[in-house]
């Protein structure tokens, strides 16, 4: 049988972890921001993980692609404002814009899954319920 240890051992079986930043304090020079510290940097860099370049592509062609959602309701705001239609019109429009854009990026993400069709439908349903109750309380609201 291994040797027992006793719970008030201080002997471990196991290796302490590294200390996750340096234990010395270090010094930047005057005028440094805080966050270009030495130690700064260490703790950024080791908490996180440089991404890949795969998966720092996939996130430019998300958050880029996604800007495209605000382009109907901008152009709303701009009729607005070019005085074709008036201020109440165009919220209302916009708010119907913005909940069928979510229902259509919902119909192109759900596309993708590796799920049976009939969650497809449920999650594409859900969502849209989701999208037109939050419009019907917003609109119930400012009446």
């Amino acid at each position: 049988m291994a040797e027992r240890l006793d719970a008030c051992s201080t002997e471990s079986p196991i290796r302490p972890a590294r200390p996750f930043l340096t234990t010395k304090p270090t010094t930047a020079p005057k005028g440094t921001p805080a966050w270009n510290t030495p130690t700064a940097r260490s703790a950024l860099t080791h908490a996180h993980a440089r991404p890949s370049i795969a998966d720092a592509d996939q996130a430019d062609r998300s958050r880029f692609g996604s800007s495209g959602v605000v382009v109907a309701p901008i152009a709303i705001l701009g009729i607005s404002a070019g005085g074709l239609i008036d201020v109440a019109t165009a919220l209302r429009a916009i708010s119907a814009t913005l909940a069928v854009t979510l229902i259509i990026v919902t119909l192109l993400a759900v596309r993708r899954l590796r799920v049976g069709p009939w969650r497809k439908a449920l999650a594409l349903a859900m969502t849209a319920a989701l999208g037109l109750a939050a419009l019907g309380i917003e609109l119930a609201v400012h009446q």
